[in-house]
């Protein structure tokens, strides 16, 4: 979840398709259960509590496929970065959950919303300015391309644009913006799990900048820039630190990073030079009988 400027709330949230509703999409394989996708709702909270659905994006209206061409989603896949490849299903065709989105986060000077897809290995940057309506098509909003994905990163095997070799995350978490007045603004910050790659397993904290234009990023029929990401920590002088799940990272107002590895519940700070400035050792986990 986040709070908003305004005091609404964005909430991440799963959408349930049967079998039937799936293979009408154009998925080739659905799992016997069916499958979910990604929901961002904004929601507006009164002084009773009760809440209000004022915004609404669906994963599930921006999604394509290059097989069927009979169905009304029927498209080239890399000539359309901006959708959704319904049959692209790197954790396996029969995984119900299909995208695994963990975290999102709000841009107040652009109005976009970013949120990480795990299981496709990327992150995906959308327009928050649009219209409930608006969100459901490809034109409105300050972008102009509705309720399109305006920017994505990690994996361009997703729409087609790459190889494995192309593949930059792998089981990552928490990309978010660096605020402005930190160092670094306007930078996406990510904490790149590391599970499963090729060269073994070891986590990275990570930045990328954006090739942003106005409202909108620079797409020139490739793959989306950068070619690689600044690795702010991990892998340094054959060291490692390995987190297989959960987790994340935050710059803080003296520049420095702060670090959650999640899975032994260990917090440090390192500096610019990849230096542990402050460390907090591994929280110690009560269990119940």
């Amino acid at each position: 979840m986040e709070i908003l400027p305004n005091n609404n709330i964005l909430v991440l949230g799963w959408e349930f398709h049967e079998v039937s509703e799936a293979t009408a999409g154009g998925r080739e394989t659905v799992p016997s259960g069916g499958l979910w996708s990604e929901t961002i709702r904004e929601y507006q909270v009164d002084e009773t509590g009760e809440a209000t659905v004022v915004w609404e994006w669906r994963s599930w209206d921006h999604v394509i496929q290059d097989i069927l061409p009979v169905k009304p989603n029927y498209g080239i896949i890399d000539q359309n970065p901006g959708k959704i490849d319904i049959n692209f299903a790197p954790t396996g065709a029969n995984f119900s959950d299909w995208m695994h989105a963990n975290s999102l986060d709000y841009n107040p000077e652009l109005d976009q919303i970013i949120i990480n897809i795990r299981n496709f290995a990327e992150f995906w940057v959308i327009d928050h300015s649009t219209t409930i309506e608006e969100a459901k098509t490809d034109t409105g909003g300050i972008s102009g391309q509705g309720g399109q994905i305006l920017y994505r990163w990690g994996n361009p095997q997703s729409y087609k644009m790459g190889n494995d070799e192309d593949r930059k995350f792998y089981g990552q978490h928490d990309a978010h913006w660096i605020d402005q007045g930190l160092d670094g603004a306007g930078s996406i910050m990510i904490f790149n799990n590391g599970i499963s790659r090729p060269e073994g397993n070891y986590s990275t904290i990570e930045t990328i900048d954006p090739p942003l234009e106005g409202f909108s990023y620079n797409y020139d029929q490739t793959a989306y820039g950068p070619l690689n990401s600044s690795v702010i920590y991990g892998n340094q002088d054959g060291e490692f630190f390995f987190s297989s799940r959960i987790s994340g990272s935050q710059r803080l107002p003296n520049g420095n990073t702060l670090i959650c590895s999640g899975v032994k519940g260990i917090l440090f700070e390192v500096n610019s030079e990849q230096e542990i400035v402050w460390k907090i050792c591994e929280i110690l986990a009560v269990r119940r009988s």
